[in-house]
Order: structure tokens, then C-alpha cells, then sequence
């Protein structure tokens, strides 16, 4: 499965703007409405332009908050992206731990960072098991 296909399945699809967990005006696969984007509906395919949009933005925050980013294997890069994707930048970095286990390379630690976590009770165990496993294996 695709880091996007996965996201799509994770996250579902809903064409109306809805409140997400975490209390954010969000829309299509969980992006969370920005200034000025005021969205009461969209397409399917208004959905899929901002969900390309939004890996895009994860992929380059992962880039900046691990200078190694492109060393890590597809998997590891995948669950940052992921990550940065479900969480935000600002949420994400509140994982210090884990960013800090990951910029030592201790792969273990960041996966047992990250089963730790209130994100692991929120997203669940199929969720958050895969991304888990997916970072601690490579």
C-alpha cells in the first residue's frame, strides 16, 4: 500500500468540512482548513489536490526537522510523512523524544516513543501498530 493510499484509508473521505479530534475545521482527507480557505464542500478531486498538497508540506517539514531524512529507508521517511501529516508540524514536534531518538539513530526508542504516546490512543491500535512497526523495522 502507498504512503498515499494509506493516508486515504486512515484519514477517510468526507466532502463536507466536519470538526476533527483535535477540534480543527478540516475537510477532505483530514486537511485542516488554512486562513482564508473557507470550504464548505469540495470534490472528490478538490480532495485529492489538497491531500498531494499536504504530503508535499509534510514531506518538506520532515526534510527540515531531520537533516538525514534522505538516508532513512522508504518505510522510515513514509511514517515521518505520515506523522507530520496526521499531527502538524507544531504537535509533531512536541514527539522530542522520539525526534531526538530517530537524529541518534536509535530506531527501537523512537518506535517505543511513539507506542507511548497519546497519538497511539487516539489513532488506535491498526494504525498506530503499522506506523510502528513500519519505523522500527525499516
Amino acid at each position: 500500500m502507498t504512503l498515499k493510499d494509506r493516508i486515504r484509508q486512515h484519514e477517510g473521505l468526507r466532502l463536507t468540512r466536519y470538526l476533527c479530534p483535535a477540534g480543527h475545521t478540516t475537510i477532505g482527507y483530514g486537511h485542516r482548513l488554512l486562513p482564508g480557505e473557507n470550504f464548505q464542500r469540495i470534490t472528490r478531486e478538490d480532495a485529492e489536490r489538497l491531500l498531494d498538497r499536504d504530503i508535499q508540506i509534510a514531506k518538506k517539514d520532515a526534510m527540515v526537522i531531520f537533516p538525514e531524512f534522505a538516508d532513512f529507508s522508504q518505510n522510515r521517511q513514509e511514517v515521518l510523512i505520515e506523522l507530520l501529516f496526521n499531527l502538524g508540524r507544531p504537535r509533531f514536534l512536541g514527539f522530542k523524544q522520539m525526534i531526538h531518538a530517530i537524529n541518534i539513530d536509535d530506531w527501537n526508542e523512537a518506535a517505543a516513543e511513539l507506542l507511548d504516546s497519546k497519538w497511539y490512543g487516539q489513532v488506535g491500535k491498526g494504525r498506530g501498530d503499522l506506523l510502528i512497526k513500519m519505523l522500527r523495522e525499516g
